[in-house]
């Protein structure tokens, strides 16, 4: 599974029974998922991710080695079970990413997004959407133009981390990479705002 960033919080039982958890997850194989309450952000992995396939390919320098990642169904079912236990799953509200094909030019930069990309992104969300609802979980797709514009952000990857960083802390997204771990935790932070 991905690393953990930030264990749960131990709280009283009566206090588990009351509290909603809010579970952000920003799909993709550099995704991320955040796990956040009333009492702040409880946890914060990397997706957990397997290798979908492995072959030879001829390069520029010759033959090298291919792998192909995904996101691995088994290993986020592991980490939702762990994080929700036995409460009630109307307790619980994931806000996950809506996926969506940019071809052509990605924005701000010279590159297009390849079609293995865009099957990669479309085959990430399919699995992480498939574990939730197998799991019985109360779920929103949100575009991300939606969410960001409810946070009022700057274009950007770092604009997120900046905000997640005031928002909580003591998340550890403190890497520029981190952009993918700081948008799960404002998706959480959004479903917590909708629910508020």
């Amino acid at each position: 599974t991905g690393q953990t960033s930030s264990a749960p919080h131990a709280h009283t039982e009566e206090e588990k029974e009351e509290e909603m958890i809010l579970i952000g997850i920003d799909p993709g194989i550099t995704g991320a998922c955040a796990l956040i309450t009333e009492h702040g952000l409880q946890a914060l992995e990397d997706l957990p991710i397997i290798v979908r396939s492995q072959s030879r390919v001829r390069g520029k320098g010759g033959m090298r080695d291919k792998v192909t990642n995904q996101v691995d169904g088994a290993g986020l079912a592991v980490i939702l079970r762990e994080w929700i236990g036995e409460r009630d799953k109307n307790e619980v509200l994931v806000v996950i990413e809506k996926c969506q094909a940019m071809p052509g030019k990605i924005k701000g930069s010279d590159k297009a997004q390849s079609s293995a990309g865009t099957f990669s992104l479309g085959l990430s969300a399919g699995i992480i959407e498939g574990v939730v609802a197998a799991k019985g979980l109360p779920h929103k797709l949100v575009h991300p133009a939606t969410w960001k514009a409810h946070f009022k952000l700057a274009t950007g990857k770092d604009a997120a981390r900046s905000l997640a960083v005031r928002l909580y802390p003591g998340a550890d997204i403190s890497r520029k990479k981190d952009h993918n771990r700081a948008e799960s935790i404002l998706l959480a932070r959004y479903g917590h705002d909708l629910n508020a």
